[in-house]
């Protein structure tokens, strides 16, 4: 069976992807046939981007987000943003999730990045 991201000839092992594309998807969610796949721990599901999505009220939101306000009791303010320690749909569990501020946060991708850890 061929790879289901189009224009790939390699052969398909896991989830119909060669395994390039099944990395790539497990990794950002990128080169999957649909835009959402359902999240691993089935809490919603997996945008493009890699995060996960869950409904909340009737509108569709990141859950890192809700689990990072529900820890600090209030909304995140416009400066402050979640950092993920692991793999972009992995929400739970001990230090996975890091709030820290906007200028912060880009620290620390720029010095993964310096230091080769940059993959997502």
């Amino acid at each position: 069976m061929k790879c289901s991201n189009e224009n790939c000839t390699k052969e398909a092992k896991n989830r119909g992807f060669c395994y390039s594309h099944y990395m790539r998807w497990w990794r950002h969610g990128e080169g999957t046939p649909a835009p959402l796949k359902q999240a691993p721990n089935g809490t919603g599901c997996i945008d493009s981007n890699g995060y996960v999505k869950v409904m909340v009220d009737g509108k569709s939101t990141y859950e890192h987000i809700i689990l990072a306000e529900r820890a600090l009791g209030r909304k995140l303010t416009k400066d402050e943003v979640v950092h993920h320690t692991g793999k972009r749909h992995e929400n739970r569990g001990p230090f996975r999730l890091v709030i820290c501020t906007r200028e912060y946060h880009a620290l620390i991708h720029r010095r993964m990045e310096e230091l080769g850890y940059e993959n997502n």
